[in-house]
């Protein structure tokens, strides 16, 4: 069986167009419920709001005000941001998405 590392990337693994995201620094304490950590993960397999909010069964309202917060958690300026910079600081990983997958999308098929 295959492990999955997370491996945090140093400056040198980028070239400087890339090191802007630097400036975007979570804050030090990254605290994501796991309901927060769901609506990112979808965002990041690329549903919009009205999807999601299908998907959780909430307002689009409550979706934007969710993602807002996700936002200023991760100190993001949207979404492709947030997701960009959950990949980066290991909040988001192949692990979680495919549980997602699992929670959300596979089930709602066979319904």
């Amino acid at each position: 069986m295959r492990k999955l590392i997370a491996v945090k990337p140093k400056p040198e693994m980028f070239d400087d167009s890339v090191l802007v995201l630097d400036r975007y620094k979570p804050k030090d304490k990254l605290i994501l419920s796991e309901r927060k950590l769901e609506y990112l993960s979808l965002a990041a397999l690329g549903f919009r709001n009205f999807q999601i909010a299908n998907i959780l069964n909430v307002s689009e309202s409550t979706v934007k005000k969710t993602f807002e917060e996700v936002f200023k958690i991760l100190n993001a300026k949207d979404r492709t941001n947030a997701v960009t910079i959950g990949f980066i600081y290991g909040i988001l990983d192949v692990f979680v998405l495919n549980c997602i997958i699992k929670r959300y999308c596979l089930q709602n098929q066979f319904n």
